[in-house]
């Protein structure tokens, strides 16, 4: 009967680190891919997934905690005549310079995403009221154009933004991205 008992005992021990070493070996990969599910392949921005699920995530604790909480849209003006004059490695290049451009201007808490495949980007600013997403904005927007981004082609890159903020207990998500992407809109067609 010991015998039972032990051969059982070797069995789920044997078993419990079978496990850990696949565990301990799989980690890795598993971190891979759950990465490259979450972050755009070309900008190393997180991607429009996870822009839904931190958007989500976000305007729930905004709500809960009584805490302000802005979206920044923007899009790049010349990408599309960029990528029809020299090719879409161009455009390509200018979308990577205007990712880490974005990235050496945002703080910490905030939140950076290629929105879409395109030329837009999007900004979460947790715990921003809009006066202070409207400083950003305008400092993102002066700052673009010292940047001088993408050189290498002299072509002028301008951007487009639209802004909106969480409005209380009782907006909602899809109204919040709604007024930042008609905002957007109205910036775009300003240039027109």
């Amino acid at each position: 009967m010991e015998y039972i008992f032990l051969g059982i005992v070797l069995f789920f021990c044997a078993a419990s680190l079978g496990g850990l070493v696949v565990y301990v070996l799989l980690t890795p990969k598993l971190k891979k891919y759950m990465a490259l599910a979450r972050i755009d392949d070309l900008t190393k921005l997180y991607n429009s997934r996870e822009f839904k699920y931190r958007l989500e995530n976000e305007a729930g604790r905004a709500k809960r905690y009584h805490k302000p909480l802005s979206l920044i849209l923007i899009d790049l003006d010349g990408l599309k005549s960029l990528n029809e004059e020299y090719g879409y490695v161009a455009g390509d290049t200018l979308l990577t310079e205007f990712a880490q451009f974005l990235e050496s201007v945002s703080r910490t808490s905030d939140i950076l995403f290629r929105y879409r495949l395109g030329d837009e980007f999007a900004v979460l600013l947790p715990e921003t009221p809009e006066e202070s997403a409207r400083v950003f904005a305008a400092r993102l927007y002066s700052d673009i154009r010292k940047h001088r981004l993408n050189l290498l082609y002299n072509k002028p890159i301008t951007i487009s933004i639209g802004l909106a903020s969480l409005n209380g207990s009782k907006d909602t998500i899809p109204s919040l991205q709604q007024r930042a992407e008609s905002r957007l809109g109205k910036a775009k067609n300003e240039k027109k």
